[in-house]
C-alpha cells in the first residue's frame, strides 16, 4: 500500500482543489491510502473528500510568516511517515516541501509538486523560494508545455526534473435544453485581474445590439469592481454574476458560447469542462491554453487585452449557429481524447510508482 499525502492551501472550489479531490478519490483504493492536508483553511470541498472517506486534515495558518503552522505541519508529516507527499500552489508547496523535507528519513517522503500555473506576478523571493525548493524535489510536474517551459526559462529549473501531465476531467452526460431566448455567452473561472474579464466585458458593450446575455460562475476579489463595470456601461442586466457554484453541469448545460479571456493561465480545467460539453470557445492565445484550443478546429484564439479581436470572434460565433456546432462536436472528440479523467490518474500513477520501485 502506497501512502500518499496531498498537500494543498485551501478547499475552496478552485481548479488546483478539483484536481486534488479527482486524485485523491480516483487512485485505486487498494494500492493507495490517500489523505489531504489543508495548509491555510478547509473549504466546501473537503466535505465531499469526507464524503468519499478520505481523511482531511486542517493545519491552520493564523501568522503571516505561519512558523506555528509549518511546525504542526512538520510534526503531522513526522507522525504520518507517507512514502509521498504531493504539493499544490505556492503557499502549500512551501509549506509542504519545507516540512516534508524536515520529517524526511530514509529517503522518504518522495516530494512532488505539481505546477499550475505560469506565474508572471510572482516577485523575486518566490522565485528564489522555488527554485531553492526545487533541490529537494523529487519530479515537479507541470500542468501544461507552457507552464513547463516557464518554469524553466524563468525560475530555472532543471528541464529533466519536470514531467508534464494534462490536468484531466470526468463529466457525467450532458442534456442540452434550451430555456433562454437569448444566446448564453459563459465563463467558469476565479474573477482575478489575471483572468481578463474587464476586456470581456469591453468586448460585449461592442456586440451590445446582438441577443445574448453572459454568465460568470465564480468569485474573486475582482467580483466587485466587474458588477460596477457591468453597470457603467449599461449591461449590468445582460451580464450575470452566479458566484461558486458546486454543480458546474446545470450551468454547461445552458451556455452556448464559453470564453476565456485570461491573461495568462497554465491549464484551465473549466475549458476542458466545456470541450467535454461540447461547447464551441473564445479564448485568449496565452500560456497552456493553445493545447486545449485548436485554432480554427475547436475554437477560436485572440490576443490578450484585446477587446476587439475577442468581440469580432464572438459576434462571428453568435451569428453562425453551423460554426458553434462544428466547433463543439470538434472540441468534445478532442477533450475526450487527450483530457479525460482516466488518463490523468494513470500518467499520476505510472509517476508515483516509479519512485516507490
Amino acid at each position: 500500500m502506497i501512502k500518499i499525502i496531498q498537500i494543498v492551501a485551501t478547499l475552496g472550489i478552485g481548479g488546483a482543489e478539483k484536481m486534488v479531490v479527482d486524485l485523491a478519490t480516483h487512485l485505486p483504493r487498494d494500492k493507495y491510502q490517500v489523505k489531504v492536508v489543508a495548509v491555510v483553511r478547509g473549504g466546501i470541498l473537503a466535505e465531499k473528500l469526507l464524503q468519499q472517506g478520505i481523511e482531511v486534515k486542517i493545519i491552520g495558518k493564523s501568522t503571516k510568516l505561519g512558523l506555528g503552522t509549518l511546525w504542526r505541519l512538520y510534526q503531522y508529516l513526522k507522525a504520518e511517515q507517507p512514502d509521498i507527499i504531493h504539493t499544490h500552489l505556492f503557499g502549500a508547496d512551501t509549506y509542504g516541501r519545507l516540512a516534508a523535507w524536515l520529517a524526511r528519513r530514509d529517503g522518504k517522503p518522495i516530494i512532488i509538486s505539481t505546477e499550475h500555473s505560469l506565474n508572471y506576478q510572482e516577485g523575486k523571493i518566490k522565485k528564489w523560494l522555488k527554485y531553492r525548493l526545487a533541490k529537494v524535489t523529487q519530479r515537479i510536474v507541470a500542468v501544461s508545455q507552457a507552464a513547463k517551459g516557464y518554469s524553466v526559462q524563468v525560475e530555472k529549473i532543471e528541464p529533466n526534473k519536470i514531467s508534464v501531465i494534462h490536468n484531466g476531467v470526468k463529466m457525467a452526460k450532458l442534456e442540452k435544453q434550451r430555456q433562454h431566448n437569448r444566446l448564453i455567452i459563459g465563463s467558469i473561472s476565479r474573477l482575478e485581474r489575471d483572468k481578463g474579464y474587464t476586456y470581456l466585458i469591453k468586448a460585449l458593450d461592442r456586440i451590445r445590439e446582438l441577443n445574448w446575455e453572459c454568465w460568470l460562475v465564480g468569485d474573486g476579489a475582482d467580483r466587485g469592481r466587474l458588477e460596477d463595470l457591468a453597470r457603467r456601461s449599461d449591461l449590468d442586466h445582460r451580464i450575470k454574476f452566479f458566484g461558486w457554484q458546486l454543480d458546474i453541469k446545470r450551468y454547461l448545460e445552458q451556455m452556448d458560447i464559453f470564453v476565456l479571456p485570461s491573461l495568462e493561465e497554465g491549464l484551465s480545467i473549466a475549458l476542458i469542462e466545456a470541450g467535454l460539453a461540447g461547447l464551441p470557445v473564445v479564448a485568449t492565445r496565452v500560456g497552456g491554453i493553445p493545447e486545449v484550443v485548436l485554432p480554427n478546429q475547436t475554437g477560436i484564439l485572440v490576443p490578450a487585452k484585446d477587446e476587439k479581436n475577442l468581440a469580432q470572434a464572438l459576434r462571428q460565433l453568435i451569428l453562425d449557429p453551423e460554426l458553434r456546432k462544428s466547433l463543439g462536436l470538434q472540441g468534445q472528440a478532442l477533450t475526450k481524447e487527450k483530457f479525460g479523467l482516466e488518463t490523468m490518474i494513470s500518467e499520476y500513477q505510472k509517476l508515483y510508482e516509479s519512485f516507490i520501485s
